[in-house]
């Protein structure tokens, strides 16, 4: 008898834990069924990784875009892109806004203490841009210059 009625309470317990384990969001698909969504959080300024492609409205595109799709589907999930300002992107991860951020973001010690971090899947590597023929080739070449940056990033 106590053997039943703890397997009746540990299976209620389980039901009630798994039910609260929910996605991102679901949306119907063709037949009806519920289609479970994740959504991504991305700063779509930042091409080739995730931008606006104008040619096709106001679609954001991009390798970020490609790879969190892939492994979407691989996952069985949709994905719903939410662009948004970069510097506002781990708040909006951490207030569920978003369920996973890509968005060619470093993992800096900041970062790490408020965010987890997949593998780094790409390295980039930055430069400067400077008008021909300014002298400028590197970084302390721009001491005393006005230079132009991205914030948050």
């Amino acid at each position: 008898m106590k053997k039943s009625l703890l397997l009746f309470i540990a299976s209620i317990l389980l039901i009630g834990l798994l039910s609260a384990c929910g996605t991102g969001g679901e949306q119907k698909n063709g037949s009806g069924e519920q289609k479970k969504v994740l959504r991504m959080g991305t700063s779509a300024d930042y091409a080739p990784f995730e931008y606006i492609d104008t040619t096709k409205g106001n679609e954001i595109i991009g390798f970020d875009v490609d790879l969190a799709k892939m492994i979407a589907k691989e996952l069985g999930y949709d994905v719903q892109i939410v662009d948004m300002d970069f510097s506002g992107l781990i708040p909006a991860l951490q207030s569920g806004k978003v369920d996973f951020v890509l968005a060619g973001m470093t993992p800096t010690k900041e970062r790490k203490k408020n965010v987890d971090f997949s593998d780094v899947y790409y390295v980039a590597r930055n430069m400067i841009v400077s008008k021909k023929g300014s002298g400028i080739k590197t970084v302390e070449d721009l001491k005393g210059k006005t230079v132009g940056v991205q914030t948050g990033s």
